[in-house]
C-alpha cells in the first residue's frame, strides 16, 4: 500500500522546465518539496527519474535537455538529503514516453516525471 500512495503521489508531481533551460524555477518549489518529503519519510521507496521535451529542436538537443534536467533534479534531491542510491536517472527515450500512458500526455512538454518502485 505505501508504494501505490507514494507512486501516485510522485507521478502527480510533474517538474516543468522553461524552454531551453535546465534550471529549477521558482514556482516549482512547492512540488520539489513535496517530492523531498515524500522521500524523506518513505526511505524504502526509489525513483526512476523521467524526463520529455517538445519538438521543437533536433533529436540531439532534445536529449542533451532531457538529461540535464534529470541531473537537476537529482542534484536537488541529493543536496536535500536524499541518497542518490535511491534514484535512477533514466535514459531520454521518446519512444518510451509515447507508449507509457503516463508519460504520453506530456509529449510535447518540457519536464521529468518520477516513478517510485521499491528497493531492488
Amino acid at each position: 500500500l505505501q508504494i501505490e500512495i507514494v507512486r501516485v503521489e510522485l507521478e502527480k508531481l510533474v517538474i516543468q522546465f522553461p524552454l531551453n533551460r535546465t534550471d529549477l524555477t521558482e514556482d516549482q518549489q512547492p512540488k520539489l518539496k513535496r517530492a523531498f518529503e515524500l522521500l524523506k519519510r518513505y526511505n524504502s521507496i526509489h525513483v526512476d527519474i523521467v524526463a520529455f521535451s517538445d519538438n521543437r529542436g533536433s533529436f540531439e538537443d532534445n536529449k542533451r535537455l532531457a538529461e540535464n534536467r534529470i541531473r537537476t533534479l537529482t542534484r536537488y534531491l541529493v543536496a536535500a538529503g536524499i541518497a542518490k542510491n535511491r534514484i535512477t536517472e533514466m535514459d531520454f527515450n521518446p519512444s518510451l514516453i509515447q507508449a507509457d500512458p503516463r508519460l504520453a500526455k506530456y509529449q510535447n512538454e518540457r519536464g521529468v516525471m518520477m516513478f517510485a518502485r521499491l528497493r531492488k
